[in-house]
């Protein structure tokens, strides 16, 4: 105890040394935490252009969905009216010229 604060005793080495060993020990587990929080936040941001890569398609297969049913649609309209003018044809020709056996269709009796 040459100036009286007791340096150098084994008391004294031993705190300082655990305070040494304290303050490492905070240091390494601040250092592991930042680098997981590093590598938590790059797999975020994979993980956020692997979902927006994911909508991007789901829109782009919804849009060819539905451009595919309005051609069906457009397409089964012109076959429906197509049919409806056939029908409307064959209607008016058993009126006029009734083929044998429908003589009961025409209306001039």
């Amino acid at each position: 105890m040459a100036n009286g604060t007791g340096e150098g005793t084994p008391e004294v080495d031993r705190d300082i040394r655990i305070d040494e060993a304290w303050k490492s020990n905070v240091k390494r587990t601040y250092d592991e935490y930042q680098n997981e929080s590093l590598a938590d936040g790059r797999q975020n941001r994979v993980n956020l252009a692997q979902l927006n890569a994911l909508s991007a398609q789901a829109i782009q297969n919804a849009l060819t969905t539905q451009d595919m049913l309005a051609k069906n649609a457009v397409v089964n309209v012109d076959l429906v009216t197509k049919q409806c003018i056939r029908h409307n044809d064959v209607a008016i020709d058993c009126t006029w010229d009734p083929g044998p056996g429908e003589e009961s269709l025409k209306q001039d009796k």
